[in-house]
């Protein structure tokens, strides 16, 4: 195929003749980009090409570009930022991220700037591969995400944690299981201690969990171990705060000794 009357323009890949848009990630780094080829893949920058331009957009850009740039701060570093040009301009994305944080950051990006879904839901499968293997982690950047749409990614999240990698965490990660809870968004925290602490004194009897695969044998045995330690807590603080009482009104050498004992029961 020689001749050029048969060729056909690439819809993604052609010439960037045209208004231009600056987008500058968080870490200093610009990507001067055809807005027109921008517009083909994002809502954002479909608006964006209708409105009137001006000059004042403008933040020093190079010597090279015109007065018909416009630019935009992207809240993200460098090569998150590049990724998301190659996706938007690219009819085939291809999604070579394996760091799990990026990929969510690259997800957070094409929902907030209304990338097509065909390109949305390439990247949200892939960070749902990389989820599976550290489903803690994948809970924790699920869980701060601002779309309303991730709160299915905290569910998918909850599904892929066993029940041992709910106690012991991911695997190479040596935080304590608190420090896992407390990494969370406040509102997921609370969901998760609900569904899976709930009342203690009717722990037994629920049947409405909803983190799949729990043996509820092993669960009972775990909260009934964590509260037992708790409560052992309140129980000595509670003894020593009455051994001190009765120590203070009395002031008798029997009530200190009785203090001496308390604070040496285990």
């Amino acid at each position: 195929m020689t001749s050029t009357d048969m060729l056909q323009i690439h819809p993604f890949h052609n010439a960037e003749d045209g208004p231009l848009v600056i987008l500058v990630s968080n870490d200093g780094r610009a990507f001067t980009v055809d807005l027109k080829t921008l517009a083909k893949s994002s809502s954002f920058f479909e608006n964006m090409l209708e409105l009137p331009i001006k000059t004042s957009d403008i933040n020093d850009p190079p010597s090279r570009l015109s007065d018909s740039s416009r630019s935009l701060d992207i809240d993200a570093d460098e090569l998150v930022l590049e990724y998301f040009v190659n996706i938007v301009k690219a009819s085939q994305p291809h999604i070579p991220i394996t760091n799990l944080e990026q990929a969510m950051e690259l997800l957070a990006l094409c929902r907030k700037y209304g990338v097509r879904e065909s390109s949305t839901s390439k990247i949200r499968d892939h960070s749902l591969n990389l989820g599976k293997t550290q489903p803690w982690e994948f809970l924790r950047l699920a869980s701060f995400a601002r779309d309303p749409n991730d709160n299915d990614l905290c569910r998918i999240a909850l599904g892929y944690l066993s029940w041992n990698q709910f106690l012991m965490g991911d695997k190479g990660n040596k935080t304590s299981f608190w420090e896992r809870i407390e990494s969370l968004s406040p509102t997921w925290r609370t969901y998760l201690l609900e569904n899976t602490l709930g009342d203690p004194s009717d722990h037994l009897w629920r049947s409405d969990c909803h983190l799949p695969d729990i043996d509820r044998v092993n669960r009972e045995k775990y909260w009934q171990k964590m509260m037992d330690v708790r409560l052992s807590k309140i129980l000595l603080e509670e003894r020593i705060f009455r051994a001190c009482k009765s120590c203070l009104r009395g002031r008798s050498v029997f009530s200190y000794s009785l203090l001496l004992f308390w604070l040496s029961t285990p």
